[in-house]
């Protein structure tokens, strides 16, 4: 996990990446339902800060545009990306993006429409965490609030330490004979 990592200017609030949740960049907005002003389709949200009002860019279009950075680096190093196949050269894991509004309800996030326009399930409130932060870092749960699909990214990475466990047979689940080690060697 990175807190604010720097990415080509941007800073991700959190950066995830691991074999249970693949990759995942959240943008984390302590914005309450009063502060938020309107929600419009461009993907632009109107927030009311301390010094005055503020167009600013949707959450979950700051970590789509965050994630596709970082997955154009990763897709460069050999271990992370797919060597066969419909998506040869593309990432060999998931990727998502979410946003995470603490100090909102479902029910405020639905009014104001912070979900639509994105995939179900993106928004993560204050309901999903229970007001408390460190629940949405329990890769697992965020991992089935963002539909990321577990079961199968954790069945692929078991296969690949088990293969990283005897080099001399060190092929991926598909039997493709990539390097799977090397990063670990």
């Amino acid at each position: 996990m990175w807190h604010e990592p720097c990415v080509d200017g941007r800073k991700p609030d959190l950066v995830l990446f691991g074999p249970q949740i693949g990759l995942m960049v959240l943008e984390v907005k302590d914005w309450s339902r009063d502060a938020i002003l309107e929600v419009d389709g461009s993907g632009r949200v109107g927030v009311r800060h301390s010094d005055g009002e503020k167009l600013e860019t949707h959450p979950i279009v700051q970590a789509r545009d965050a994630v596709y950075v970082v997955a154009n680096r990763l897709e460069k190093e050999a271990p992370c990306r797919q060597n066969t196949g419909a998506h040869e050269g593309k990432l060999a894991f998931p990727w998502n993006v979410g946003a995470i509004f603490p100090n909102l309800t479902r029910n405020e996030a639905v009014e104001l429409g912070l979900e639509r326009g994105h995939p179900e399930g993106s928004i993560i409130t204050g309901d999903d965490i229970g007001g408390r932060l460190a629940w949405a870092l329990a890769g697992d749960k965020v991992a089935k609030r963002a539909r990321i699909p577990l079961r199968h990214t954790l069945l692929v990475a078991e296969r690949r330490r088990e293969a990283c466990r005897d080099r001399s047979h060190a092929r991926a689940p598909d039997g493709d004979r990539r390097e799977l080690c090397r990063a670990r060697a």
